[in-house]
């Protein structure tokens, strides 16, 4: 019988919550590992011990508990498991995929910075189906399932008693892909504050998109996302309450459509109006 997206995550969240545990512990002694070539930006290319680790560690599970679910993590190409996974994307026969970032903000980690996280996912051919994320600093998880919200709890706290989590009034903020930086004058003039990855600093902490997950945030732009990554929060933000536009459509793009995992780029908003003020400022219709 096939497993439903909370059957996954529930039977994977403790070997999540031993690797984030296992992050935590070593961040301070952690050495970074050579940049991947060909990356974007700083974050794309940083890569460290714990990527791998916790990349390993999660397949194990995977292996052990779904053998024939497809898997895809992002350091597949440095994996001794890929050989042994169901695939790297959809599959016949199964109707799901399942992704890792093992470190999400590994250029955070590696310079001792707490606003990291682990996050998989579980997507069908036609939509996001389930995402978890968790934060070792913080000893806490968020999680959705399509059409059913966010929810938020501390590590010792079981997947079906976490607490509803919802949109509330964030500040009137948003952030921004380091690609589209071109529009950071014009959107500066609609919102209170813009942030993008040029405003990363050792120095001092500062919304990315994850800040969707806190709040922190009334909305983002990003010229591209990816399925285990960017779009995996925007989604959790989705059942939080945040609207969320692809290519002018509501929502997000089909999953199956894309086999590189690379979705085409979101509009994320706390309301409408927030919306249209981003395509405004960078002349989307």
């Amino acid at each position: 019988m096939t497993p439903t997206p909370q059957e996954i995550i529930t039977k994977l969240l403790p070997t999540l919550i031993e690797s984030a545990h296992y992050a935590r512990q070593v961040q301070s002694r952690i050495q970074p590992l050579s940049e991947k070539s060909g990356a974007s930006n700083i974050f794309a290319a940083a890569l460290s011990d714990a990527d791998l680790s916790i990349q390993t560690h999660v397949e194990l599970a995977l292996l052990a508990h779904f053998p024939s679910i497809p898997f895809y993590g992002e350091e597949w190409e440095s994996s001794c498991n890929t050989k042994y996974l169901g695939g790297k994307f959809f599959i016949e026969g199964e109707p799901y995929l399942v992704t890792l970032d093992p470190i999400d903000g590994t250029r955070l980690y590696l310079d001792g910075q707490k606003d990291y996280q682990i996050i998989l996912t579980v997507v069908s051919r036609e939509a996001f189906e389930a995402v978890i994320v968790l934060f070792p600093c913080y000893g806490e998880y968020v999680y959705a399932l399509r059409k059913q919200g966010a929810f938020r709890a501390k590590f010792d706290t079981p997947l079906d008693q976490a607490s509803p989590w919802k949109l509330v009034n964030p500040p009137d903020e948003i952030y921004v892909s380091s690609e589209l930086s071109e529009f950071i004058p014009k959107l500066q003039q609609q919102f209170s504050a813009v942030y993008s990855s040029s405003d990363y600093s050792k120095a001092k902490s500062v919304p990315y998109l994850n800040s969707l997950l806190s709040n922190r945030i009334s909305g983002a732009i990003t010229a591209s996302t990816q399925v285990i990554d960017g779009a995996a929060l925007a989604f959790i933000g989705q059942e939080m309450g945040y609207l969320v536009q692809t290519e002018g459509k509501p929502g997000f793009a089909k999953p199956g459509d894309y086999p590189n995992l690379l979705l085409p780029g979101l509009i994320v908003g706390k309301n409408r109006e927030v919306i249209e003020r981003i395509q405004k400022s960078c002349k989307i219709s």
